[in-house]
């Protein structure tokens, strides 16, 4: 059942995001490391900002950048 996902998975997906995911994976291991050594509140903070800033980033900077350009022959009503 795994292999079928993870099929799946390598079907839709670019291949060029496996460094941008494998970094991710590492900075999120060394910071879950450094916090199970010494618990700390700012590098738990600082390291769910990253985590959800990528994801962010990569789920709505098309969507973002798409809506906020005029698009060619369109026209608004708020302009004079």
């Amino acid at each position: 059942m795994a292999d079928r996902g993870l099929g799946v998975l390598l079907r839709y997906w670019k291949l060029d995001y496996v460094p941008l995911l494998a970094a991710v994976m590492a900075f999120t291991f060394v910071a879950g490391r450094r916090l199970a050594v010494r618990p700390s509140k700012p590098l738990l903070a600082f390291s769910i900002v990253v985590v959800l800033g990528v994801l962010g980033y990569f789920k709505y900077a098309g969507f973002l950048l798409a809506t906020s350009l005029p698009r060619p022959g369109a026209t608004t009503s708020w302009r004079t």
